[in-house]
């Protein structure tokens, strides 16, 4: 992941946030609460949520998806839905790999300070 591309890093367990803007500079929020339910609007005001994943599941998932699409009989409209889901499974698994990766390297971004 890159750097310096905005980004947002919430922590469930403290209830902050961190958002880094695209001009590198960041923002804090601290007293969220531990469950923070997250919407995004997309085109045509279509909302949808996230689906928390760690890399495992995402593997997990994208393997799933995988073999119901070559194997499993399903509708035109799942079939469609799953078409689309899966590339973006192994774009958060790929996310998460590289994640962790600069994170036993020492390059991820650093932990939100306790201040």
């Amino acid at each position: 992941m890159d750097d310096e591309a905005p980004v947002v890093h919430y922590d469930a367990g403290a209830g902050a946030m961190r958002v880094r803007l695209a001009g590198g500079e960041e923002v804090a929020i601290s007293g969220l609460g531990l469950e923070v339910p997250f919407w995004r609007h997309g085109p045509a005001d279509a909302l949808s949520a996230p689906l928390w994943l760690t890399a495992g599941q995402a593997e997990v998932l994208e393997k799933m998806i995988g073999y119901i699409l070559q194997n499993v009989r399903i509708s035109a409209g799942s079939q469609q839905a799953l078409e689309d889901l899966s590339p973006l499974v192994g774009q958060i698994r790929d996310e998460l790999a590289e994640a962790a990766g600069n994170a036993a390297d020492g390059s991820a971004s650093p932990a939100p300070d306790d201040d």
